[in-house]
């Protein structure tokens, strides 16, 4: 038998360059055989032009919710501190024009954080539909219709809602939502949120 060379190893075969390549028999010591072929995964799914349209849409309406409307009710805010101001006559401690003028100008700004903290599920929703999720989808559908909802009555009831600003913003806003729910429904999108694995 011969010696064995001085850079083999008894537990596994180690082939060093220059040398002839061999396999060891099956049985050798350590022997653990050669490595399976690997698994050529498929390409992931790309992700269509609809679905990112979808989610910027969604991203561009709940702009036009969270800045939009208080800016809206900004505009109207001489109209919102008459209104103030009849109401306060009402009661036992009326208040000044001054007064009803601060209410009027800081109305907007209270109604913008309390829009920035509901716009959240908007937003993770709308980044999450870019991904593919199903349950993305049905809560921007859901929460759209309701937040187109709430436009309209907003608008209506805003002061000076009914001017051309309050146009300008309801056709935007009514614009936006329909485009992100029109585009997270398209054959191309639905193909795609069912190819994404759960």
């Amino acid at each position: 038998m011969p010696d064995p060379g001085p850079f083999e190893s008894p537990y596994h075969h180690v082939t060093l360059p220059g040398q002839a390549a061999h396999e060891a028999p099956p049985g050798y010591p350590g022997w653990v055989g050669p490595m399976p072929a690997a698994v050529e995964q498929g390409a992931a799914p790309t992700r269509p032009a609809t679905l990112t349209a979808a989610s910027w849409s969604w991203l561009a309406a709940t702009a036009l919710f969270v800045l939009g409307l208080p800016a809206l009710l900004y505009t109207g805010a001489d109209a919102l501190a008459d209104d103030i101001l009849a109401d306060s006559q009402a009661t036992g401690d009326p208040l000044t024009r001054a007064e009803a003028e601060v209410g009027a100008r800081f109305t907007p700004v209270l109604f913008g954080l309390g829009f920035a903290v509901l716009s959240t599920p908007f937003v993770v929703a709308a980044l999450k539909l870019r991904s593919g999720r199903e349950w993305a989808r049905v809560l921007l559908a859901v929460l759209g219709a309701i937040g187109f909802v709430v436009g309209l009555f907003a608008l209506f009831a805003l002061p000076h809602a009914h001017s051309s600003a309050g146009l300008v913003w309801a056709l935007a806003f009514a614009g936006t939502t329909t485009a992100g729910m029109v585009s997270m429904f398209l054959p191309a999108s639905t193909a795609f949120t069912r190819s994404v694995p759960r």
